[in-house]
C-alpha cells in the first residue's frame, strides 16, 4: 500500500509539473483562459457543454468530473478563450480528498477569469458561495476577476438582474447565455496575464 501511495504521489507531482509547464506556455503564447468552478451539481459541465459542444459527462452525481477538461470558446467579439471545467466541490470534503483535488483546482489559479457557477435553486446557495470563495482565496485566486453565474434560473421565482459581475442563466435551456458571453467579454482582459 505504501508503495502504491508513493507511486500515486509521484504521479501527482509529475502531473503538477506538466500543468505548470502547459500553463506557462499558454501565458507565453498569450492564450486567454477562464475556469468554471463551483459545487457538484451546480451545472458546471452542462454549461461547459452548452458553450463548447464538448460532450463531457454531465450527471447528477458526485465527482462526475474528476480532471480538468479544456476547450476553446470563441466569443462574439472574435477573441478565443480556453475554457476549463473543474472538479465539483462538496461541503465538508474530507481533508485527504481536498489535498488530492488541490492539483486539479490549482489550474484555476492560472486563469484570467473565473466563472463561479452556483445553483440558484439551492436553499444554502449563499453558504456554498462563501465556501467556494474561501477555497479560491486559499488557492491564491482572490485577485482574479470573477463572474457569479446563478444557474437554474428557470427553477427560481426571484427578480433576476444580470450585469458584468452576476449573471442569471439556465445551462439546461440556454436562457441568459448571451448575457454570460457579454459579461465574459467585458471581464476578460484583452491579453493573458
Amino acid at each position: 500500500i505504501r508503495t502504491r501511495i508513493a507511486s500515486l504521489e509521484h504521479a501527482l507531482r509529475e502531473m503538477e509539473k506538466h500543468r505548470k509547464f502547459i500553463g506557462s506556455r499558454r501565458k507565453k503564447d498569450g492564450v486567454l483562459t477562464a475556469a468554471i468552478v463551483g459545487y457538484t451539481n451546480a451545472g458546471k459541465s452542462t454549461l461547459f457543454n452548452m458553450l463548447t459542444d464538448a460532450g463531457v459527462l454531465a450527471e447528477d452525481k458526485l465527482f462526475a468530473t474528476l480532471d480538468v477538461t479544456a476547450r476553446a470558446l470563441e466569443l462574439p467579439d472574435g477573441r478565443t478563450v480556453l475554457l476549463s471545467d473543474t472538479v465539483g466541490l462538496i461541503r465538508r470534503l474530507p481533508h485527504h480528498l481536498v489535498e488530492a483535488f488541490r492539483s486539479t483546482l490549482e489550474e484555476t489559479a492560472q486563469a484570467d477569469l473565473i466563472l463561479h457557477i452556483l445553483d440558484a435553486s439551492e436553499p444554502d446557495v449563499r453558504e456554498r458561495m462563501e465556501v467556494t470563495q474561501a477555497l479560491l482565496r486559499d488557492l491564491g485566486c482572490a485577485e482574479i476577476p470573477q463572474i457569479q453565474v446563478l444557474n437554474k434560473a428557470d427553477l427560481v421565482e426571484l427578480p433576476k438582474h444580470s450585469d458584468d459581475e452576476t449573471v442569471w442563466i439556465s445551462a439546461k435551456t440556454g436562457e441568459g447565455l448571451d448575457d454570460l458571453l457579454s459579461a465574459v467579454m467585458h471581464r476578460l482582459p484583452q491579453t493573458a496575464k
